[in-house]
């Protein structure tokens, strides 16, 4: 039972990235642009790493954030977010590590105990 419990919470967080990922392209534009916001002062300048299915998107919500970053021309194997490295320094802020190293962990409880009312 706690591992067929555990496929319906993994399956659930899949279909939350599934849906980012899916998200048009205004949605995602408008997203990436509120992440940068929220944390272009702290990241450091290096090689922006997206997702190539959605470079433009991410290159117009650098232009409207006021963020320069250099697009590297690098194969991600992510479908949405983005990351920054520097030499010394990467910052993840990909969808799926966003979801399952930051937001799975503060929200699983509560999300298994709307599934298993």
């Amino acid at each position: 039972l706690l591992k067929e419990k555990r496929e319906v919470i993994d399956t659930a967080y899949a279909e939350v990235e599934k849906e980012l990922n899916n998200l048009a392209d205004s949605e995602y534009t408008e997203l990436i642009f509120k992440m940068l916001k929220s944390a272009a002062t702290t990241m450091p300048k290096g090689d922006f790493i997206v997702p190539a299915n959605r470079r433009k998107q991410t290159e117009q919500a650098t232009e409207k954030a006021g963020v320069d970053f250099h697009i590297k021309e690098e194969t991600s194997d992510f479908k949405g977010g983005f990351i920054v490295r520097t030499s010394k320094v990467e910052i993840n802020l990909s969808f799926p590590y966003l979801l399952n190293k930051m937001v799975r962990p503060k929200t699983e409880i509560e999300v298994a105990s709307i599934l298993f009312k």
